[in-house]
């Protein structure tokens, strides 16, 4: 696996150069590779680029932004870090709010779902 996926990265590296968001597509993918297999110190780092890549393509109450905070916030939350986990999970909430005014997606009503049990989750752990 190892060997596979750092070809990956170098080819899209090359490819699209890391500043693109399907490079940041291929990040959160990754991480969620890892974090399905319990590789947890990779996934951090994965993430906070994407979420990075997101922030400079597109701007900061862009849904694709809110997803990849989402992802970070949830990262967090399950493993117990509550206090990183729930600004991001706040953020992408109100950004989520906002953004669905004006784009009635399905992904984007999926996704603010998820959103809103993640920050219903904290609220109770409190």
């Amino acid at each position: 696996m190892k060997i596979f996926t750092r070809s990956i990265i170098k080819i899209k590296k090359r490819r699209l150069g890391t500043g693109h968001p399907d490079y940041a597509v291929m990040l959160r993918n990754l991480a969620s590779l890892y974090m399905e297999k319990g590789v947890q110190e990779k996934v951090e780092p994965l993430l906070l680029q994407a979420v990075q890549i997101y922030r400079t393509k597109f701007n900061e109450q862009s849904p694709v932004y809110a997803k990849a905070l989402s992802d970070l916030g949830n990262y967090y939350l399950s493993g117990g870090n509550i206090e990183k986990s729930k600004p991001l999970l706040n953020k992408a909430l109100s950004i989520q709010k906002v953004s669905l005014r004006s784009e009635e997606h399905t992904s984007e009503l999926q996704s603010h779902s998820f959103i809103s049990y993640a920050v219903f989750c904290l609220k109770k752990k409190k």
